[in-house]
């Protein structure tokens, strides 16, 4: 599978806000403080814990081709798991700096694999990866947020911005303390739009990572199992085929 491939997989999961020239904003309801990209992104940075969930549709369709949900540990270490409604399994990720170790859990003859590290990561922990990471790694042409009102995210009262002028379009929702508790984009011709939610702030998180895990084959067998056509992926294992890293 090639890079761009595994970029799509993971597009989410979550994505950010480069904030180098990004300054101003329309002022929340209170009138007495500014929220800046620079603020969202420090307050939420400054966080040393959270857990994350991810929805992906494709519009006009309402319809969720892929989710999933995850967690950030303080020693910046981060998991999720990745499931395609419609499929008949789930695949999980650890990322330990510039390592990726991944699995798969299927009911599915020969689809299934246990810990392994992948052998071609072409970037390291960023984008796709980390919901604030890839919100700094998201190139933003718009310089304002611009208020649009108020919301509750998973109970939390929060400010609702668009990014004046962001490609693709960029909409955050930030609470009282500028934490980031959702942000919404929509990119690529099949306008996919990717909604993540950040929660449980400071919450303790646990993330075990397999470091002694083998070397994952160069297209893990798990893949066939969420969705990839075998035409895309000639190299896929048969059904008939027994692949368990496990054992």
């Amino acid at each position: 599978m090639n890079d761009a491939q595994w970029t799509a997989i993971r597009s989410c999961a979550l994505a950010a806000i480069v904030a180098a020239s990004l300054s101003s904003c329309d002022s929340p309801a209170d009138g007495n403080k500014t929220v800046t990209v620079e603020s969202v992104l420090s307050a939420t940075r400054g966080e040393t814990t959270s857990r994350f969930s991810t929805t992906i549709v494709y519009l006009p369709e309402t319809r969720v081709v892929s989710s999933y949900a995850g967690a950030e540990g303080a020693d910046g270490n981060t998991s999720f798991v990745l499931t395609q409604p419609g499929t008949r399994g789930e695949m999980d990720e650890v990322w330990s700096g510039s390592r990726l170790f991944s699995r798969t859990r299927t009911d599915l003859p020969g689809m299934s694999y246990g810990w392994c590290r992948e052998q071609q990561v072409t970037k390291a922990q960023g984008s796709g990866v980390s919901p604030v990471n890839t919100l700094a790694a998201l190139h933003l042409s718009g310089k304002i947020l611009r208020h649009i009102g108020k919301d509750r995210v998973r109970g939390v009262e929060t400010d609702h911005y668009e990014i004046v002028g962001a490609s693709p379009p960029i909409d955050v929702w930030v609470d009282s303390h500028d934490l980031l508790r959702r942000l919404r984009w929509t990119h690529g011709p099949a306008h996919q739009t990717d909604t993540v939610e950040i929660y449980d702030y400071g919450a303790p998180v646990s993330i075990a990572v397999p470091a002694h895990a083998p070397n994952c084959p160069l297209i893990p067998p798990g893949i066939c199992a969420l969705g990839q056509p075998l035409s895309e992926l000639p190299t896929c294992p048969k059904p008939t085929t027994t692949t368990d890293l496990r054992h």
